[in-house]
C-alpha cells in the first residue's frame, strides 16, 4: 500500500512500442481486477520521487477525491543533451491540459463506475485521459498537483531526442482526437509542425519555376520557427547557458520531428490502427 492506503501499481511493460502489445490493455485488466482502493498508473521507465507514497496517500485520505494527477521530473543524468531534454520536458509539463499518464492516481471503484479503461488502447495515455474527461464530466473531484512527481531517464542522443519529439507529434494527433487543445503545453508544437509543413510546401511549388525563390522563401518559413521557441530559448539560457546553442539547432530540427509522429498518427488512424504514441514524454 501507499503509506497504509491500500493501493496497486501499474506499471507500462517494457517493449510496448508495437500496437497489437501495448500497455491499454493490461490497463484495462489491471483496473478490473485490481483489489486495491486506488491505483497509480506509470510508466516502464520511471522510478517514485521519494515522496510519492506520502503525497498520495494523504491526498485521498480525503474521500471526495476522484483522481489526482502528478508530473514528470527528469532524473539526474550527465551530458549536454540529457540536460536540454530535461529542460524540454520541464517546459512542456508547465503547460499540460491533460494529465499525465506517467503519474496519475485514479479510485479504483470510481473509475469503474465512470466506464473504466477501453482495452482498444494500445499504446499511449489515451485511455487515461478519456477516463479523466468522463469523470470531470461527471462532476467528480480531480486534482493536479505538481508536487507528486516521478522520475524518468532523458534521451541523451540525437536519435532519442527526435524520436521522442515523433512521440510527442503522434501525441498532439491524440489529444485533436480527444477534442483536447491542439496546442498542447507552452511549445506550439502544432504550429510549428504547421510552418514546416508550408515550407515544404513553399519548397515543392517553387523548385521548378525559381529555385532560388524556393529556398529563400522556404528559410523565410523556417526562421519563423524562432520566435515560437523564444520562450523555451529563454528558459534554456537562464538555467543551462551553455545548452542555448545546442537548443537552437533543436528548435530548428524538432518540428520535422512533430510533423512526422503527426502523419503517423493520421496514417495509423486511417488504417484502423487503435492507440495513440508509443509513450507520452518519455
Amino acid at each position: 500500500g501507499l503509506a497504509g492506503l491500500a493501493a496497486r501499481v501499474l506499471t507500462q511493460p517494457p517493449g510496448t512500442g508495437a500496437p497489437e502489445s501495448g500497455a491499454g490493455p493490461a490497463r484495462a485488466l489491471g483496473l478490473t481486477q485490481a483489489r486495491g482502493e486506488v491505483l497509480v498508473f506509470s510508466l516502464a521507465s520511471c522510478t517514485a520521487a521519494p515522496d510519492l507514497r506520502e503525497r498520495l496517500a494523504a491526498a485521498f485520505a480525503d474521500n471526495t477525491l476522484a483522481g489526482l494527477a502528478g508530473t514528470m521530473r527528469p532524473a539526474p543524468q550527465e551530458g549536454r543533451l540529457a540536460a536540454l531534454a530535461g529542460l524540454e520536458l520541464a517546459w512542456q509539463e508547465a503547460g499540460q491540459d491533460l494529465p499525465n499518464p506517467a503519474c496519475l492516481a485514479l479510485r479504483r471503484r470510481l473509475a469503474l463506475e465512470a466506464g473504466g479503461l477501453d482495452p482498444a488502447w494500445a499504446t499511449g495515455g489515451g485511455d487515461l485521459w478519456e477516463l479523466w474527461q468522463r469523470l470531470d464530466r461527471a462532476g467528480l473531484r480531480l486534482e493536479h498537483d505538481p508536487g507528486c512527481q516521478v522520475l524518468v531517464p532523458q534521451p541523451a542522443t540525437w536519435g532519442a531526442l527526435l524520436a521522442r519529439a515523433r512521440r510527442r507529434g503522434q501525441e498532439i494527433f491524440l489529444r485533436r482526437r480527444l477534442g483536447a487543445s491542439l496546442v498542447a503545453g507552452p511549445d506550439h508544437a502544432a504550429g510549428q509542425a504547421a510552418l514546416f509543413l508550408a515550407s515544404l510546401g513553399i519548397f515543392a511549388a517553387l523548385w521548378g519555376p525559381a529555385p532560388e525563390r524556393a529556398w529563400s522563401l522556404a528559410a523565410i518559413c523556417l526562421c519563423l520557427l524562432y520566435p515560437l521557441n523564444r520562450g523555451f530559448i529563454n528558459f534554456v539560457a537562464q538555467k543551462e547557458p551553455p545548452a542555448v546553442g545546442t537548443a537552437l539547432l533543436y528548435c530548428l530540427l524538432r518540428p520535422a520531428a512533430w510533423t512526422l509522429g503527426l502523419l503517423a498518427g493520421a496514417l495509423r488512424r486511417l488504417g484502423g490502427a487503435g492507440g495513440g504514441p508509443d509513450t507520452i514524454n518519455g
